[in-house]
């Protein structure tokens, strides 16, 4: 009896052992299989949920940083950034955008950071005559997904690009032209935060299930012992 009490113990051991590494990747998503992909529409289902910069609160003026709720953006060092409302209804904004506009130092790299990592972001472009390059990184600098924002000139049709289903946290994204001067708008920045599961309660409930199973093995085996 005693062997088979032990036997029991062994594989509750297996068992929890097994729960708590799958509560691990649950928790960080190691199981998470999707594949990064663009984001060419504002109803993309994945932006549902998404929060919402229109640049409306933003004093107007030219910043080499700006940190708007939990999103930063920042030019390269030495270059600006500005918001205003020029050109407000066309180029895909509405009301005030961040803008490059054709001032000597506006930005043709811009760093957009996110405070808490998010797992989607997108938003209107406008005015764009050249490639530009949008890049999403992890926390360790990896690249999560690179896209090329196609030229939309001055199409005022509601262009929104962004990038989606990485297969990690984004930590932040890169916006970089193929060609300097080009006077580039942004609005209606959209983004979702990763939601994690509580690792604990995830193992918590597996130990529950676990004991559990356990127990009830030990009746049967008490009963045939």
């Amino acid at each position: 009896m005693e062997d088979l009490m032990f036997m029991s113990i062994s594989n509750l051991a297996k068992t929890l052992s097994i729960v708590t590494a799958g509560s691990a990747f649950i928790a960080f998503g190691a199981i998470d299989k999707a594949e990064a992909a663009f984001i060419t529409s504002q109803s993309d289902p994945a932006l549902s949920g998404t929060k919402l910069i229109d640049f409306e609160s933003v004093t107007p003026g030219s910043y080499t940083s700006l940190t708007i709720g939990d999103v930063n953006f920042s030019p390269s060092v030495g270059e600006v950034e500005f918001v205003n409302a020029d050109y407000a209804g066309d180029y895909n904004t509405q009301g005030q955008s961040l803008q490059n506009t054709y001032a000597v130092k506006a930005f043709n790299n811009l760093k957009i950071s996110f405070l808490t990592p998010v797992k989607t972001f997108g938003f209107n472009w406008g005015a764009s005559n050249v490639p530009w390059k949008l890049t999403a990184f992890d926390s360790s600098n990896n690249i999560l997904d690179s896209q090329v924002l196609p030229i939309v000139v001055s199409s005022n049709a509601g262009d929104f690009f962004g990038i989606k289903n990485v297969s990690a946290p984004i930590s932040y994204a890169t916006l970089v032209a193929s060609e300097f001067g080009d006077y580039v708008l942004i609005d209606n920045f959209k983004s979702k935060s990763v939601s994690v599961p509580e690792p604990l309660n995830i193992a918590g409930t597996g130990l529950v299930g676990a004991m559990g199973l356990w127990l009830n093995r030990k009746k049967v085996t008490t009963k045939k012992a």
